[in-house]
């Protein structure tokens, strides 16, 4: 099935997701093959939980494969928050697509907000 028209969309959903971050690559967020459906980021906050400073790199995988950075070892001072994607900069998942995610350290909370679009 082809992304949905956008302009015409039928449901809209808000949805949120927290994970805790990994020092290897992994998808967070990923909206299925003929899934029918975009997902819309709107937000994202990654939160350093730690007394180091841990980098973040986050990525657009496009067709299940290929990566493309959005934000790319970017140090998170401690007791910071790192916001690299709010309402005025949106990322749209289409089909296949994914959203992930890569921390120097396991001490990295990440929030995202998305919108469900069919």
């Amino acid at each position: 099935m082809a992304n949905p028209n956008l302009v015409e969309q039928s449901t809209r959903y808000d949805k949120t997701l927290s994970v805790a971050a990994t020092t290897s690559a992994v998808d967070i967020l990923t909206n299925a093959a003929a899934s029918g459906k975009v997902y819309r980021v709107i937000g994202i906050y990654a939160c350093n939980t730690s007394t180091n400073t841990p980098t973040v790199t986050i990525g657009r995988k496009v067709n299940g494969a290929t990566v493309f950075n959005i934000i790319q070892d970017i140090p998170i001072p401690v007791g910071s928050t790192l916001v690299p994607v709010a309402r005025d900069i949106l990322i749209n998942l289409e089909e296949n697509d994914s959203l992930t995610l890569t921390a120097s350290l396991a001490e990295v909370d990440v929030h995202v907000s998305y919108e469900e679009i069919s």
